[in-house]
């Protein structure tokens, strides 16, 4: 047991230490991100064949320098939204966002110094620097998601609204352990939240010793807007001893980066901003727009004939298809693509788009795997009818029957509709009602969160989806 005791994150008894393996809010990954890039480029330069050990500069120098590639690393990782070990990402979606982090980063490092100090580092340097670097991002975050499950964080529930009785709104996560639910007291019959869950007992049975003897870490608060002040009062003795006390909403939003449709209240909606950011940042957001738009223009433009010849040959019809959408506060607007399904695909009426759709031509389905097909949307984009970033635009027809049947739809029209968003880069293709309805979690994830940091996560995280063909 001593010699355990001596290893980070194990506690004097053998057991893993849960509160130091979590990150609550990521700043230990901040710091570590920023000795890694120190290191990194320490390591690269001294292991770079060119570097004579007779003439190596200062250590001020060093330490200047690599200090501030450091914060460039730990700046561009953040930028590009860097999973957590706690988050639920692939392994994937880790090494991808990495990579890009680390590019970034010395993309950055690299201009500033080249400006500033008028010095540019040789290959063996920079890719020495970027592998340390990509290692050194990705390895302890790899070795840290390997140690959670072996001590996962305990939860408990409180409550039962409805959408607690879905086990998959708490998704899957290995780190953390469900023991069991509490019941409010007015309710003294009903179902668990989660069926395999065992009743632990009522409000009053959530006492000091209760807790310690389950090892209790988190509760989960499921009762939306119907949580009592007289249960308020209850639960708020529980931070003390040492446990969190979340609602649904939050955890959600904090593990699983989403906002559940029917665990979320009123309450939940009134706590976080329920208007538009300033003018400040829209214009930001706009520039940003019009700027990658017509560098997208730019590069993709020479292989907008190859393309529109491709889908004559293919099949009789027009190149563009032009299409009936709802945009920013409900209003139509007409969206521009490069047709990849057959002339008759609607002969039966409106229907939602699937993933290989049946519909779609051969090469259609290749136009719209590499999102080649959406194009054209760069012309939406610079006549302000979309955005790169937000809400994907959908049908007239849909949007009338999907906003009656699933609560908060009608919210997703606060943002101009976008290229890409972060539902596209979280979910898959939306081919139902079910499909637009998880797919409306992450849409009022990015509404409640929206930033000009959040916006460039999303366009750099679209980058891999594009290569890897996924849609």
């Amino acid at each position: 047991m001593t010699t355990l005791a001596l290893i980070p994150f194990v506690r004097p008894d053998g057991r893993v230490d849960r509160a130091a393996l979590h990150s609550r809010h990521g700043a230990r990954w901040i710091l570590l991100d920023f000795l890694v890039g120190v290191a990194a480029f320490w390591i690269g330069y001294l292991l770079s064949p060119h570097t004579v050990r007779t003439e190596m500069p200062s250590s001020y120098y060093m330490v200047i320098v690599g200090a501030f590639y450091g914060f460039i690393l730990s700046i561009s990782s953040r930028l590009v939204g860097l999973p957590r070990p706690e988050h639920t990402a692939s392994n994937y979606e880790l090494m991808t966002t990495a990579a890009l982090g680390v590019g970034i980063g010395y993309l950055v490092f690299a201009a500033v110094t080249g400006l500033l100090i008028f010095r540019f580092y040789g290959r063996y340097i920079a890719l020495g620097t970027m592998s340390l670097s990509l290692a050194g991002l990705v390895g302890p975050r790899l070795i840290v998601r390997l140690l959670l499950p072996l001590s996962p964080i305990r939860v408990a529930l409180y409550g039962g609204i409805p959408a607690c009785h879905e086990k998959d709104i708490f998704g899957r996560c290995d780190f953390l352990d469900f023991i069991g639910w509490f019941r409010p007291r007015q309710t003294r019959e009903g179902l668990s939240p989660m069926s395999d869950l065992p009743l632990l007992g009522d409000l009053d049975d959530i006492t000091s010793e209760m807790t310690q003897r389950f090892d209790l870490d988190t509760l989960i608060i499921c009762q939306g807007d119907h949580l009592t002040h007289e249960e308020g009062l209850a639960l708020m003795h529980l931070p003390a001893l040492g446990i969190e006390v979340l609602t649904l909403a939050s955890f959600l939003e904090r593990f699983h980066r989403k906002v559940s449709v029917e665990g979320c209240s009123a309450n939940w909606f009134a706590s976080g901003p329920t208007s538009l950011p300033n003018t400040s940042v829209f214009c930001i957001k706009r520039a940003l727009d019009i700027s990658l738009s017509l560098v997208g223009l730019a590069l993709t433009l020479p292989f907008w004939p190859l393309i529109a010849l491709a889908i004559k040959i293919s099949s009789p019809g027009p190149v563009f298809f032009r299409q009936k959408r709802v945009g920013y506060l409900g209003q139509t607007f007409e969206i521009l693509k490069f047709r990849s399904m057959r002339i008759d695909a609607e002969k039966n009426g409106a229907q939602f788009a699937v993933a290989r759709d049946p519909r779609a031509t051969r090469l259609g389905n290749f136009l719209r795997v590499t999102r080649l097909d959406e194009l054209p949307q760069l012309l939406n984009i610079l006549d302000g009818s979309m955005t790169l970033v937000g809400p994907r635009p959908e049908r007239p027809e849909f949007v009338e029957t999907l906003a009656k049947e699933i609560p908060m739809y009608d919210l997703r029209h606060m943002m101009p509709p976008g290229l890409t968003g972060w539902a596209q880069i979280r979910y898959r293709y939306g081919a139902n009602r079910d499909d637009a309805q998880r797919k409306l979690e992450f849409d009022l994830y990015y509404l409640r969160h929206f930033s000009v940091a959040l916006d460039l996560e999303i366009i750099i995280k679209t980058i891999p989806l594009m290569m890897k063909g996924s849609r």
